[in-house]
């Protein structure tokens, strides 16, 4: 009798393994695939587009999504998150930009620095940067070549800069900051798409009088840029930049 009982409660025990193996099979099929594919980053600072993954260079790459975290009444607080690149303002609009110290060289402005817009070359002939005739607003992606690689865009050691403004689907967004020290900003963009033509234009005000004596900035600057796809694989491109600016800044003891 004894044995009759030991062996129905082992059937009792192996029933209930077995249902319980089969709940934990079922409850495992239903779980969704948590895994996200990360989007691949692409740098644009070559003759042709490659992953940054695969390129020979110390690249840096700060996308809208990064820019607009930040102020956009400056982009110091922006640029100082890339490890290698500190920017300096020492009053509104009044910027120096150093990528792995080349800062020692240009104690007035920004120099030794190639930047460039949209494909057009910011940087004027002697080597001086004006990066504060665009609005931060205006900026959707930057891309940072650092060291000697930057000799692609020419003759300088201290890197490349690479600015753009991007069009894409049909958007409208505005903005208006004001702040202490006469501090005001506002922009307005607008963009649309339509089968091969893209189109964009973009506006900004600000001002500013700076918490020092002699420090004052005011700038209005409105970008405009196109694209039209023709043939197989041509595309025509507009840009168009105006900017009005007007700042001062104290002297430095």
């Amino acid at each position: 009798m004894t044995n009759y009982q030991s062996i129905k409660s082992l059937r009792k025990y192996h029933l209930t393994a077995i249902l319980l193996c089969w709940f934990g099979c079922a409850h495992a099929q239903e779980d969704v695939d948590t895994i996200k594919h990360l989007r691949e980053v692409i740098v644009q600072g070559y003759l042709t587009k490659q992953p940054i993954l695969q390129s020979p260079a110390s690249v840096a790459i700060l996308d809208k999504n990064e820019l607009s975290k930040n102020s956009q009444q400056s982009l110091l607080p922006a640029v100082n998150t890339v490890p290698g690149i500190r920017m300096e303002e020492r009053s509104p609009g009044s910027y120096r930009l150093s990528i792995r110290g080349s800062l020692l060289r240009s104690p007035f402005g920004v120099r030794n620095i190639k930047v460039y817009l949209n494909n057009l070359p910011l940087t004027d002939a002697g080597g001086n940067t004006y990066i504060n005739l665009v609005d931060p607003a205006l900026v959707d992606r930057l891309e940072f070549l650092k060291g000697p690689d930057g000799s692609l865009f020419g003759a300088n050691s201290g890197g490349v800069v690479l600015m753009e403004s991007i069009t894409g689907s049909p958007a409208l967004t505005a903005s208006v900051t004001g702040g202490s020290y006469g501090m005001f900003h506002e922009n307005l963009r607008m963009q649309n798409s339509s089968g091969k033509t893209e189109w964009s234009l973009g506006q900004a005000y600000q001002r500013a009088d700076g918490y020092r004596q002699h420090s004052f900035m005011k700038r209005l600057t409105g970008i405009g840029t196109g694209a039209v796809k023709y043939g197989l694989d041509n595309t025509m491109k507009l840009f168009v930049l105006y900017s009005d600016l007007h700042y001062q800044t104290p002297g430095g003891l």
